[in-house]
């Protein structure tokens, strides 16, 4: 990923690098609420209790599968399609 850096000019680059996934999601800007955007915007968030997740453990559970560890990221980026 590269950005513009808002700390002086030119482009900068970084690596995020989750391991593990079961799941990804990408939504859009207008399929987003507005307090979403404002707590994850240009940061990773930790979600512990929403939707998606509660639905990734439930799956994960009928399988018999360890959830301890299951936790659901997000981040927001101001660009898209």
């Amino acid at each position: 990923m590269s950005f513009e850096s808002k700390d002086g000019p030119g482009e900068e680059s970084l690596v995020l690098d989750f391991s593990g996934v079961e799941v990804f999601c990408c939504s859009y800007m207008p399929s987003c609420l507005a307090k979403e955007i404002h707590q994850a915007y240009d940061k990773v968030i930790s979600i512990p209790d929403g939707d998606l997740l509660n639905r990734v453990k439930e799956r994960l559970g009928k399988r018999n599968a360890d959830i301890s560890d299951v936790v659901h990221y997000a981040i927001y980026f101001d660009d898209g399609p």
